[in-house]
């Protein structure tokens, strides 16, 4: 089986699911709504408080008017070499643009999940 790097720099939201209490995603990647972060089903870990989390993350995967900027992927099947200019990126805007633009999917989220989500903009790495 080979594997796969998948690379996003972007705007995302994620929820902290206590560690044991698993919880299968709303709807399937293949919806290309949102990209969910995980390997074969599995989630990073934290630890935050002396408790350990899974971390359910969630990307922009549909394009959407307003979008900052098309290029927010990019992967390797093996050894290579690849750079994206992120000079001019407003991490804000991209983070706005998102809450917005995925407001009615990050709500079911919320529900979902109990809770609203922490949104940040950085990058997010897995295998597939």
């Amino acid at each position: 089986m080979s594997m796969y790097s998948e690379y996003f720099a972007g705007p995302y939201a994620f929820w902290l699911v206590p560690e044991g209490k698993k919880r299968k995603p709303p709807w399937k990647d293949e919806d290309e709504i949102l990209h969910q972060q995980h390997y074969l089903g599995s989630f990073p870990t934290v630890e935050q408080g002396g408790k350990r989390f899974e971390r359910h993350c969630y990307m922009p995967r549909q394009p959407r008017p307003g979008q900052p900027r098309e290029e927010m992927w990019a992967g390797s099947d093996g050894p290579g070499t690849e750079d994206r200019d992120l000079t001019d990126v407003s991490p804000r805007d991209e983070i706005e643009w998102f809450a917005a633009a995925f407001e009615p999917e990050l709500r079911a989220l919320a529900k979902y999940y109990g809770g609203p989500p922490t949104r940040r903009w950085g990058l997010v790495s897995w295998f597939s």
